[in-house]
């Protein structure tokens, strides 16, 4: 049956009977019903879905909040029938309301149903999932009492966003998303539950398909539809014209992702695609402004290397030899994302007051330095280049001290280099040990060792379409679920060759650790887990351009359980932390606050073991101290992949970044295991043995590493242990002044110090990290 849905935001919000302990929480609640589809989060994130005010994540926060201090409108819930949504209130921008959701147009479907047994109150993974069949039923398996039980499921109703799955043998419902619906289902769903005969029942069901985003499918119903009824040939299209508008605003979002993600040439392909004759002249003039833009770009390769070969046969044949090389490496790493470098070099053109010394000094600097860097000086910029092949050796040479002290010496002996020259020169370098060039899809394993006393491990890496070492990429860090590889992981996450998945789409270098054993079937606090995952990032930092701000970890299962625990101990490493399924440890109970900046995004299914209560409290604690946590909860289902929930992921990522080193000037963080004594900007050292007990829940809480650099200079340190390594930037102190550092509540010299051109390359070496540079280091 096709009805005109009056929703009225019917998404009720309803805990369930066992969790309304509170009278006043419930009329709380249904006081505060608000109809919104879209929730904009002060960093741009959009929730869709009917959003309401709650005072808790489940019924034993609610209880725990209400009877505390705690605003009983604390959190935002965004309900879309699939999902909820929860987040703090304070991280909610807008709340923007909309009736879209009253013009739905929404089918009803009609099984048979037996008597119906007690429904599943955890669910487990699914043994076998049989797909839906022409009437939209379908039988999936779970293990209940250690027996392998059929559950018989139909579908009941399709909306355009979302259709109900009911169980015809049990009591249990829920929400999927239409789009995981094969379309030829879902066509033959919609045949059965309208008259085909009636011409406003399939106007409806090209408008159904519209409102799902499901274009192609919405195109061949109005050709059936124009076959079928002749009389409707004009409505069709009319209606036509709309959705080839509607495919070339989904298309050039897609050229924009691509984009952005370095991918010009499928972004030039899908701009050349767009149909002058079947979308308006706005769109059509937005493809020609994208395709111009690209033609730009070649027109100044082709300029730059006109105007080098001209220039460079009009100076002296000594230089004219010395530029014949870096000619030959400036061309051969030009691509459209690095030709900005050389924008002052192309403006040089028109400059009659310019020597060609001077504009080959713009070209041959700004490709070492940057634009905003170049400089007039031929011979400054040929020293430049020198000093940025001196810096790659260093950066590939790990075992040789001897070297280093002869590339340092070099290094520093030349003229006009010095500390801003390398530091400005280091975000261009490309990779120091150049990795495999990969096909879109394509895995390849690598080998990298963890510390002396352990076994080399190895990592899998998945590189996105078009990847070149001449511009950055994010880095996504995936950890395997128990049962599953590292190269299924990478699957799951960027598909294979033959079908791009989001992290390919995105623009994503995607590793994954071998972090634990082949067999292993649980995380269980293995702090080998954690060397593992930074020793990887490290080499691949090393062998790919990385945006280390831009460093995002994830894990099902076992390794979100991982992902807690690590993101927690380590929220100086990375942007964002997506657990899926993953479970809160003990060690969250005490690390919670360690990252007060991270960003999370935590899947869950409300049936899911004990999950959702177990995280709860780790989780209520995060929220309500403001940090930047979304927690998303599948209605009435249980351990799964989650994989619909992928592109709002992606979404997410994009908006999160690292903060930098002048945003962690001042930092607290607590350690209970010695491996976790490096945070930010301070590394622990002789850690006290009567802090750091066996049993480390013994200890009531985590010990302290905090460390300030103050505005004047004076920077405070304190670690449970008799020493550190203070890392100092010019982000956080002033080197042209004195520096106070006090250790322990001990003051300590107050005296100049000097930047260090070979503390800043050895540190860079170690870690790969371009974007938190150290100019020098106190040992205390």
């Amino acid at each position: 049956m096709l009805t005109l849905q009056n929703v009225q935001k019917k998404h009720l919000v309803t805990f369930g009977l066992r969790e309304l302990t509170l009278l006043s929480v419930c009329l709380f609640l249904m006081s505060q019903l608000a109809s919104a589809d879209e929730v904009l989060l002060k960093d741009g994130t959009l929730l869709d879905g009917t959003a309401v005010k709650v005072p808790g994540l489940t019924a034993s926060m609610v209880n725990r909040n209400v009877k505390g201090n705690v605003r009983i409108d604390q959190f935002w819930m965004v309900d879309d029938d699939v999902r909820r949504y929860f987040v703090n209130r304070l991280l909610v921008e807008d709340v923007l309301e909309s009736d879209d959701l009253a013009r739905q147009i929404t089918f009803d479907l009609k099984h048979q149903r037996s008597s119906r047994k007690a429904g599943p109150s955890t669910v487990g993974g699914f043994s076998q999932v049989e797909p839906f069949d022409q009437f939209g039923r379908r039988t999936v398996f779970l293990t209940v009492n250690q027996e392998r039980t059929p559950i018989i499921q139909g579908i009941t109703e399709l909306r355009p966003n979302s259709f109900k799955v009911d169980s015809l043998t049990h009591q249990w419902e829920y929400y999927l998303d239409t789009n995981t619906l094969q379309p030829e289902v879902l066509l033959s769903l919609i045949e059965q539950a309208s008259n085909r005969s009636d011409p406003n029942e399939r106007k409806a069901a090209v408008v159904f398909f519209v409102q799902a985003k499901m274009l192609r499918q919405a195109e061949a119903e109005l050709d059936r539809i124009s076959e079928e009824f002749p009389e409707l040939k004009s409505w069709a299209e009319e209606y036509r014209s709309q959705i080839y508008e509607a495919r070339a605003r989904e298309s050039f979002h897609e050229i924009d992702s691509r984009r952005k993600a370095g991918q010009h040439q499928l972004a030039m392909t899908f701009a050349k695609a767009t149909p002058i004759d079947k979308v308006s002249g706005t769109l059509y003039r937005t493809s020609r402004e994208i395709l111009a833009e690209y033609e730009e770009a070649l027109q100044k390769r082709d300029e730059v290397v006109l105007m080098l070969d001209m220039l460079q046969a009009k100076i002296d044949e000594k230089q004219a030899d010395k530029l014949r090389s870096l000619r030959a490496k400036l061309l051969a790493e030009l691509t459209i994302d690095s030709i900005d470098r050389l924008n002052p070099f192309l403006r040089s053109k028109v400059d009659d007051s310019l020597t060609p010394d001077q504009k080959l000094a713009l070209a041959y600097s700004g490709w070492v330095l940057g634009e905003a860097n170049a400089i007039l000086d031929l011979n400054e910029a040929i020293l430049l280049w020198e000093a940025r092949f001196l810096t790659l050796e260093y950066l590939r040479n790990a075992e040789d001290p001897l070297q280093d002290d002869a590339l340092i010496k070099q290094l520093t002996g030349l003229e006009f280099i010095g500390m801003e020259r390398i530091v400005q020169m280091i975000p261009l370098l490309p990779p120091p040990l150049l990795g495999p060039f990969l096909p879109p899809g394509q895995i390849d394993q690598r080998v990298v060792p963890v510390s002396a006393d352990e076994a080399p491990t190895s990592y899998s890496i998945m590189l996105p379409p078009g990847y070149s070492p001449y511009r950055e990429y994010p880095l996504l860090v995936v950890l395997r679920a128990g049962g599953r590889t590292e190269n299924e992981t990478l699957n799951w996450w960027g598909g294979n060759q033959q079908k791009q998945g989001w992290s390919q789409r995105r623009g994503y270098i995607v590793i994954a650790p071998n972090y634990c054993d082949e067999n292993a079937t649980s995380y269980g606090g293995n702090t080998t887990a954690h060397e593992v995952v930074t020793k990887s990032i490290q080499d691949v930092r090393k062998r790919y351009r990385i945006d280390s701000d831009r460093v995002y970890l994830a894990g099902h299962g076992m390794g979100g359980d991982a992902c807690l625990d690590i993101g927690m101990s380590r929220p100086d490493w990375f942007a964002g932390v997506i657990p899926i399924t993953g479970v809160c440890g003990k060690i969250c109970n005490y690390y919670w606050e360690n990252g007060p900046d991270l960003s999370w995004y935590l899947v869950n299914g409300d049936r899911d073991r004990t999950t959702l209560d177990t995280n709860a409290n780790v989780l209520n604690t995060m929220m309500k101290h403001r940090q930047n946590v979304i927690l998303c909860v599948y209605k009435s289902r249980g351990y799964e992949s989650y994989y619909e929930e992928q592109e709002k992921i992606f979404a997410w990522m994009q908006l999160q970044q690292r903060p930098s080193l002048s945003e962690v000037k001042e930092f607290e963080a607590g350690t209970m295991r010695r491996s976790e004594n490096s945070f930010n900007w301070i590394d622990a050292k002789g850690l006290r043995d009567d802090l750091f007990p066996a049993d480390i829940y013994s200890q009531r809480k985590a010990k302290p590493i905090f460390g300030k650099a103050s505005p004047g200079n004076v920077v405070y340190v304190q670690v449970p242990g008799s020493g550190a390594t203070v890392w100092l930037a010019p982000e956080l102190v002033d080197f042209d002044e004195r520096i106070e550092v006090r250790f322990n509540m001990k003051r300590g010299p107050n005296e100049f110090i000097q930047p260090s051109i070979k503390t800043l390359l050895t540190r860079l070496r170690e870690t790969g990290d371009r974007k938190r540079l150290y100019w020098a280091k106190v040992d205390l």
